[in-house]
């Protein structure tokens, strides 16, 4: 039996694009392509997001280089739900990350090749090969909706990295994070980073998790 899990972000829904002709409506938003602009410098967010909403949940790609996040190559390191689209510059955010994953976990990379990737307007998914889950995301106005799949396992956990963000030539630098379990479904803490597209003072990025099913363990580390 799969196991799943689903996990309310506040820092599913899509956008229903419409047309009218006298009394007749038809939904196209089945034509909108989240990958135009993604490409060629383009920097365009593929994730999901609603018009002036604060969460833009979607992948973590490559060496995290990429302005979006998002890189047509290279593994996934997970998803974080802070992202720009089409700034251009260099990267900015890429916070609060989320990785679903199987067996021992390995600090160094817990990065994961990728099957089936599949974006639909207010919808990511994808499956990540090496620890054989999946991911589904969407996004309100001020919250994400993370659904994650997991083989029949004894060893299945996500993890939450408050330390991974996304830089380039414009390097973003962490100033700290802080992380609080309030119980076996409740999360919730801060990462603070410096730096990045249009330098500026550091930035903190708050967030408070709900996970449908409750944990049998969890644990914090921190790497120097």
């Amino acid at each position: 039996m799969n196991k799943y899990f689903n996990i309310a972000i506040v820092t599913a829904l899509s956008v229903a694009i419409t047309s009218f002709k006298g009394n007749a409506m038809s939904d196209l938003s089945q034509y909108v392509d989240p990958f135009i602009g993604v490409d060629g410098g383009g920097n365009v967010f593929p994730g999901p997001c609603v018009p002036f909403g604060m969460v833009k949940v979607g992948p973590d790609c490559g060496g995290k280089d990429w302005n979006a996040g998002w890189d047509r190559d290279g593994n996934i390191h997970g998803f974080s739900n802070v992202h720009v689209s089409g700034t251009g510059g260099g990267c900015k955010y890429g916070n609060v990350l989320f990785a679903p994953i199987t067996g021992n976990l390995d600090m160094q990379d817990y990065s994961s090749p990728r099957n089936n990737e599949h974006v639909a307007l207010g919808l990511y998914e994808v499956d990540l090969k090496r620890y054989g889950t999946s991911a589904r995301l969407t996004a309100l106005q001020r919250s994400a909706m993370h659904e994650y799949t997991f083989p029949a396992s004894d060893d299945s956990k996500i993890i939450i990295d408050l330390g991974s963000f996304l830089s380039s030539h414009e390097r973003q630098y962490l100033v700290g994070s802080e992380v609080r379990i309030i119980s076996d479904k409740e999360i919730e803490g801060y990462t603070r980073v410096r730096g990045g597209w249009n330098i500026g003072e550091p930035y903190t990025v708050y967030f408070y998790a709900v996970f449908d099913t409750p944990s049998d363990d969890c644990g914090t580390w921190k790497s120097h």
